[in-house]
């Protein structure tokens, strides 16, 4: 249980993944509910390399990744990608009318095209697969937030054996990567850095207000609530505390065996032995407002005593 530029990704990628190393026991799906849905397509040719039935909730979701409106009069067929990234954080709908973003020539909508029950339909399949016996994604709580009831934290969390809390202590930190991000279009780094992830960009108050509370808090808040409800193990790993340790293999082995859920000899099927390829995206700084341009340096420091406490928070 996730939000997103968390370090989520960073920390799945320690997790041995059967699509990688047929020896693996573990089936690491990474972020299952993508939200740029072709990613999707990678669970469905799994599906089809092991000649498994491809379920009916996902013949639904390819049916809802394209929306289509048929022609009429003068009016011509209209195809619609579904691409639920393309709603800024801190934007209202209305504000992307004039900015839709186009796809091999056609619209982008932005819809939800998933079904939560399609983890239990993989899952399902994935069974039958000789040698596989565990499966891991992350969730992150945008979904959970902007999807509707059938996505309550409640629920999903139901799902799971085991639940890991990924959080970040600096608030401040995550809105920054997550205001990178989205300008550089550049999500995670495999091995090489890119300069432009660390382009300057603006700074908004109001919009690290709604941020920090509405999404950030209210999000891991419910979480809490949502694990105390459902009464499922779980354990909580502090971004910062994770990156900072030398061993994270056995850092995560020895929380993964106070769990009470894991065995000894299970870790070795679980967690992978080689450093991931993935790396921290930006490069040091000195001072926050070095993030910002010309503009967003001279708000930040005037705003900061307004926002200071609502720059960190501990799960």
């Amino acid at each position: 249980m996730s939000l997103g530029r968390t370090g989520s990704t960073y920390l799945t990628a320690h997790f041995q993944n059967y699509l990688y190393n047929k020896k693996s026991k573990v089936y690491n799906a990474h972020e299952f509910f993508r939200f740029w849905p072709m990613h999707f397509y990678k669970h469905i040719h799994f599906l089809k390399a092991y000649d498994l039935e491809i379920p009916k909730s996902f013949v639904d979701f390819m049916c809802n990744l394209v929306k289509f409106t048929e022609g009429s009069g003068k009016q011509p067929e209209k195809w619609e990608w579904v691409a639920p990234e393309t709603r800024p954080y801190g934007r209202k709908q209305v504000d992307l009318l004039n900015i839709r973003q186009k796809k091999d020539g056609y619209y982008i909508h932005d819809e939800w095209p998933y079904s939560l029950n399609m983890i239990d339909d993989f899952c399902e399949q994935i069974s039958k697969v000789q040698g596989l016996e565990y499966f891991i994604h992350k969730h992150i709580g945008r979904i959970s937030e902007d999807f509707g009831d059938e996505w309550a934290y409640e629920k999903v969390i139901d799902k799971a054996d085991l639940v890991i809390v990924n959080y970040r202590y600096s608030i401040l930190d995550t809105f920054i990567s997550l205001s990178k991000a989205k300008q550089s279009q550049e999500w995670v780094s495999v091995g090489n850095y890119k300069p432009e992830y660390d382009n300057k960009i603006e700074w908004s108050k109001k919009y690290f207000i709604d941020y920090a509370t509405n999404r950030y808090m209210a999000s891991y808040n419910k979480v809490k609530e949502a694990l105390k409800t459902t009464q499922k193990p779980h354990f909580v790993i502090q971004y910062e505390n994770f990156v900072a340790n030398l061993n994270k293999r056995q850092y995560l082995a020895d929380l993964l065996l106070e769990s009470g859920v894991v065995k000894s000899s299970e870790i070795d099927y679980l967690l992978a032995l080689l450093r991931p390829r993935i790396i921290k995206q930006s490069k040091p700084r000195e001072f926050y407002e070095d993030c910002f341009n010309a503009q967003g340096v001279k708000k930040f420091k005037e705003d900061y005593h307004d926002i200071k406490h609502l720059t960190t928070y501990t799960y």
